[in-house]
C-alpha cells in the first residue's frame, strides 16, 4: 500500500507538508507502475502539493504542462518522443488526479514508468491538439481558469493557438504559467541533490576514460565510445546531449559532436562531459594536451 499524490491535501503553507503526510491515511493506489518510480510517492505528493499552491496563489483552476521536464517532475513519466503533441493536465482541486494525452506510442511509457492511472492517448493520423481540447471538455469542463504554458518550446504557433482558441471560444480565462513547476523545480530536494551527485561521479569517469585513455590516431568517434563505455558501465542513463569531442581546432566549433577527425600528437582534446541518473544530469569541460611536454603558450594559458 502507499499513497497516491492526489490522495493529499493541499495544505495552505508548505510548512504544514509534513502534518498533512502523517494524517493522511495509508490507501491502495490502483495499479503499481511495472517499472520503479525515481522517487518515493511521499516526494511526488509534496511536488503535486506545491505545485497546487501556487495554482492557487494564480487563481488557476486547471494546469496544462506541455513541457517534458515538468511532466516528468510531477509524474516520473519520461520518453525520448517528447516532439510529438503530450499535455498533462493538473487539477487545482486536491479530490481530482492528474490526466496526461499522449501520443499511442507513448502510452506504455505512462502505464509502466509513471504513477498516473488516467491517460488517453491520439494515433498518427490524429490531431494531438484536439484531443488535450476534447479531453479537457470532458473531464475538466468545470474549470473557468487554465493555466498553459505561453512560452513552450513543444507546441507550435498553430497548435498552440488552436489550443488557445477553444479555450477562449469556452468562455475561459487564460493564465500564463510558464514558468510555474519550473520555479518550483529550482529548489532540488536531498533525493534530487543526491540524484546529481551519482551523476557527476557519472560523468567523472567518463571524462577520466577519456583523459587515461586516449591516444594519437583515436578518433573523436572513438574516444567518445571510450567516454560511454565508461559511464554506462557504472549505471549513466542515456545523456540529455551527446559527448562533445573535440580534436585540435574542432575544439573552436560550439557544441561539436565529433565525428571521424583523428587525434593527432601536439595538440588539444576538449572534452565537455554530462552523466545522467534518474534524468538528473552533471557536466564537467576539461581541456587536455595530447604529447608528453605541454608548449609554454599552453601552460599560460591553463595558469589564466
Amino acid at each position: 500500500q502507499y499513497l497516491h499524490p492526489a490522495q493529499y491535501p493541499p495544505p495552505k503553507a508548505a510548512a504544514s507538508m509534513k502534518r498533512a503526510l502523517e494524517a493522511a491515511p495509508a490507501a491502495p493506489c490502483g495499479r503499481f507502475p511495472t517499472k520503479k518510480l525515481p522517487f518515493t510517492m511521499e516526494e511526488y505528493a509534496e511536488r503535486l502539493v506545491l505545485t497546487r499552491e501556487r495554482m492557487g496563489q494564480e487563481h488557476v483552476d486547471l494546469l496544462v504542462l506541455t513541457d517534458p521536464e515538468d511532466i516528468y517532475y510531477l509524474t516520473a513519466h519520461q520518453t525520448v518522443g517528447a516532439p510529438q503533441v503530450q499535455a498533462l493536465m493538473v487539477p487545482a482541486a486536491a479530490t481530482e488526479e492528474m490526466y496526461l494525452v499522449t501520443r499511442r506510442l507513448e502510452e506504455t511509457n505512462a502505464e509502466h514508468r509513471s504513477l498516473l492511472r488516467h491517460y488517453t492517448s491520439y494515433a498518427d493520423f490524429e490531431s494531438g491538439v484536439d484531443l488535450v481540447i476534447q479531453t479537457i471538455r470532458a473531464r475538466s469542463g468545470h474549470c473557468s481558469v487554465i493555466g498553459l504554458q505561453f512560452q513552450t518550446k513543444r507546441l507550435s504557433p498553430a497548435q498552440f493557438q488552436a489550443l488557445a482558441g477553444a479555450f477562449a471560444s469556452d468562455g475561459r480565462r487564460l493564465v500564463d504559467c510558464s514558468r510555474l513547476v519550473g520555479e518550483l523545480r529550482l529548489i532540488k530536494s536531498p533525493a534530487e541533490i543526491e540524484a546529481i551527485r551519482i551523476a557527476a561521479t557519472y560523468c567523472a569517469a567518463g571524462v577520466r576514460a577519456a583523459q587515461t585513455h586516449a591516444r594519437p590516431g583515436m578518433t573523436e568517434a572513438e574516444v567518445s565510445g571510450l567516454v560511454y563505455a565508461a559511464m554506462m558501465r557504472l549505471g549513466c542513463e542515456y545523456p540529455a546531449y551527446p559527448p562533445f569531442v573535440a580534436a585540435g581546432r574542432n575544439a573552436c566549433l560550439g557544441h561539436y559532436t565529433g565525428a571521424q577527425d583523428a587525434l593527432r600528437p601536439n595538440e588539444t582534446l576538449f572534452l565537455e562531459i554530462g552523466g545522467c541518473y534518474k534524468r538528473y544530469h552533471a557536466a564537467m569541460m576539461r581541456t587536455c594536451f595530447i604529447g608528453d611536454a605541454v608548449p609554454p603558450e599552453l601552460e599560460d594559458a591553463a595558469t589564466a
